[in-house]
């Protein structure tokens, strides 16, 4: 897997952000689908995630598995900045991973720990368009 860079979002930053209730709406290429969260405990999260076309499945996730997910190899560049989202300008991290495919840029925004709000690369333009609290 390679060295890798330390997490943008750290476990325990995801931890005190999510909370049961949470609900994340995805957008891409026109179709959205969203991301649930329905327990959450010391150690993980349990998520809902249901597709455009209603199919739900569950998945729990240890924090400390989420907060990797935002460790990029050595060599991403990794930029302080502020950016546009449908939640408004956001400032956070802009990882800039280049990979045979081409460059793939994921933003992540200090006041949402977790996922990033942007995904883009070659065949990919996802952003999270709401989040919501029960």
């Amino acid at each position: 897997m390679g060295e890798r860079l330390p997490p943008i979002c750290t476990a325990d930053q995801i931890r005190a952000a999510y909370h049961a209730g949470l609900c994340i709406v995805w957008e891409e290429g026109g179709i959205r689908d969203t991301w649930d969260v329905i327990a959450v405990d010391d150690v993980s999260a349990t998520t809902r995630f249901t597709a455009a076309d209603g199919t739900a499945t569950e998945h729990s996730s240890p924090f400390e598995t989420l907060s990797g997910h935002s460790a990029f190899p050595v060599g991403t560049t990794v930029l302080r900045e502020t950016f546009d989202t449908p939640l408004g300008a956001l400032e956070g991290t802009h990882a800039i991973y280049r990979a045979d495919g081409g460059e793939q840029h994921f933003y992540f925004a200090d006041d949402y720990p977790g996922p990033p709000m942007i995904i883009r690369g070659p065949g990919t333009q996802r952003r999270q368009v709401a989040r919501s609290d029960a």
